[in-house]
């Protein structure tokens, strides 16, 4: 993966990440990363990998670059620039990782499909029982919501302190629907290996996944009261699918390109109505997309044979 290149480095230089032919430099503050291609990458891990500055020029212009000198200087400057030193240490990403990211999206689906059949039940309840959702469900998802996102979010921040990964940065910004969301910088994490880069961005998920599982079994057995457990329930749902999605900057994404190494990698995309995408994440984007267009069409039919009764 990625780490300090020298101690002597200074505190705030970036982090060094190699991974398909480009050169990532991972700072440190809250500023984007620097995603370095084609020769100039090359260029720069030759000089910080101990090359003479002789037979980097030689190399580029054996490649039939026409301007080797320009690029040198270019490679020395960001180098300067960045206070980068020292080769990064790339290793190859490990097959536990990769097995954590299915064991994680496998148990996530299955309690989507637990409280999508919870759910289909309620509405299907007989006549009798009431209202399957009451008005005082939907008042407690106005708290539910709130409290899920903060105890995410602090999943993903105790994880990474477990690993000792201190985040670059703690605020609010605007989600989804304008709504103010609590963020976290753990670009630190780019530091660790791969699987538990990846364990990093697959806390929050399973906070949710086992919060979720909780208001459904209490359900299951009839706990009470049901109110609050119903907007539990319903909320965790919707967080599962909303940070477990293949598509946009959800945690199922981060942890895939933890495990690849890479910041590049993913996400899917819809092209003129095709999926696009990396081939791992384009089988799972397939089944979510499978699961979003079957649960409204049960819970239509259960909304149905209730109507019909």
């Amino acid at each position: 993966m990625s780490r300090p290149a020298a101690p002597g480095m200074m505190e705030a230089a970036p982090m060094l990440l190699a991974a398909g032919g480009r050169l990532f430099l991972i700072p440190r503050g809250t500023a984007p990363y620097l995603r370095v291609g084609g020769p100039l990458s090359r260029a720069v891990l030759a000089l910080l990998g101990g090359r003479d500055r002789g037979a980097v020029l030689a190399d580029l212009a054996a490649a039939g670059e026409p301007s080797a000198g320009a690029l040198l200087s270019a490679a020395e400057a960001l180098i300067a620039r960045h206070a980068l030193a020292g080769l990064p240490e790339c290793r190859p990403p490990r097959r536990s990782g990769a097995v954590l990211l299915v064991a994680g999206s496998v148990l996530a689906l299955a309690a989507i499909l637990l409280c999508a059949g919870f759910l289909i039940a309620q509405v299907a309840a007989p006549m009798e029982a009431g209202l399957p959702l009451s008005l005082a469900t939907l008042g407690w998802l106005a708290l539910a919501v709130p409290c899920l996102v903060l105890a995410h979010e602090a999943a993903h921040l105790l994880v990474a302190r477990l690993f000792a990964v201190r985040p670059s940065a703690i605020g609010v910004h605007r989600g989804r629907a304008g709504l103010p969301m609590p963020w976290l910088d753990l670009r630190e994490a780019w530091g660790l290996a791969p699987r538990d880069h990846a364990l990093v961005h697959l806390a929050g998920p399973f906070c949710d996944l086992l919060l979720t599982a909780l208001a459904v079994l209490l359900l299951w057995v009839g706990a009470a009261p049901v109110a609050p457990l119903q907007a539990l329930a319903l909320a965790g749902t919707a967080l599962l699918l909303a940070n477990l999605t293949p598509f946009g900057r959800s945690d199922l994404v981060g942890a895939c390109r933890a495990t690849r190494a890479d910041p590049d990698y993913g996400p899917c995309r819809l092209q003129r109505g095709r999926l696009a995408g990396p081939p791992g994440l384009m089988r799972f984007a397939r089944l979510y997309l499978a699961v979003l267009a079957l649960l409204p069409a049960l819970l239509c039919l259960a909304a149905l044979s209730r109507i019909l009764r």
